[in-house]
């Protein structure tokens, strides 16, 4: 696919759409983490926002318009997994990572269904999010899917 000034392309970004990334975590340590890694390893992020609860994140997805969201499952109002729903089914061009210690094959695969692009385990797979967003801002695709939650075992 060829590359226009200024064009959408597959999941939402090309190298004319900076990378606006959305942090959805409860966990503070985490979130801090996340935050650390975000700003090394991502310099391409124009835009970096955090929500820790899924009615923070919903609500931040509605005004920041990220093309990228960094997602846990367990928050504490809601299923990240409804989360994930709402944002593919209003914006199915937004690349949605999984970053989760609910790495059951169930699990896996109902993000897998709801649209999830990547699906990455915290305890093991921590760092391969932000190799996959770094992509995204690198090459302006996420086409690679090198960590899919169809394909990811």
């Amino acid at each position: 696919m060829e590359e226009t000034p200024g064009a959408v392309v597959e999941k939402g970004i090309c190298m004319e759409t900076p990378l606006k990334l959305l942090i959805v975590e409860d966990s503070a340590i985490v979130s801090a983490r996340l935050a650390a890694l975000a700003d090394t390893l991502l310099p391409g992020v124009a835009m970096l926002h955090f929500a820790s609860t899924g009615a923070d994140a919903l609500e931040c997805f509605g005004k920041c318009q990220p093309n990228a969201v960094l997602l846990d499952i367990d928050l504490p109002d809601m299923s990240g997994l409804d989360v994930l729903q709402h944002i593919k089914t209003a914006h199915s061009h937004c690349l949605v990572v999984m970053l989760t210690n609910y790495g059951l094959p169930e699990f896996r695969q109902r993000c897998a269904e709801l649209g999830a692009d990547f699906f990455f385990v915290k305890a093991t797979e921590f760092e391969r999010a932000f190799e996959v967003l770094w992509e995204a801002c690198e090459r302006g695709t996420a086409a690679t899917n090198l960590g899919s939650a169809e394909c990811q075992r």
